[in-house]
């Protein structure tokens, strides 16, 4: 699902894009779905610094890769929030995460698509400012 927000996640900063995927992820409430999830996002959270940990965040991406690998054949909503959270991860902005995010909102709280593009514009305004 291509969406109205994807090709601006392409111009924020690698540390915006992580801060908008931290915020999709506890929207999806990805800390509160899977205990591993819970400490990959901290991981990624702490990675940001001050200062800066690479090493971090490679850990939180494996982590959080490691469960979206176990559920390829389980739960279509976690897993969809785990690889969220894995893109999140990525060490570039990509565009796979608003698709995985909105993908879990409707199916897990059956949102329409205005209430789904409502929530994105809040959270990249949160991030971006304006």
């Amino acid at each position: 699902m291509l969406t109205t927000y994807s090709p601006c996640i392409k111009t924020l900063t690698i540390e915006q894009f992580r801060h908008f995927g931290i915020a999709c992820c506890y929207q999806l409430e990805c800390d509160r779905k899977d205990k591993r999830l819970a400490k990959a996002l901290k991981k990624l959270e702490q990675s940001l610094g001050p200062p800066a940990d690479e090493k971090m965040r490679r850990d939180a991406f494996n982590i959080a890769n490691s469960v979206y690998r176990e559920l390829r054949s389980g739960d279509g909503v976690l897993k969809a929030v785990a690889c969220t959270l894995v893109c999140a991860c990525w060490d570039s902005p990509n565009s796979s995460l608003i698709g995985n995010f909105e993908w879990a909102l409707k199916e897990d709280k059956q949102l329409s698509r205005a209430e789904i593009e409502k929530i994105e514009y809040g959270l990249l305004r949160s991030i971006v400012g304006g």
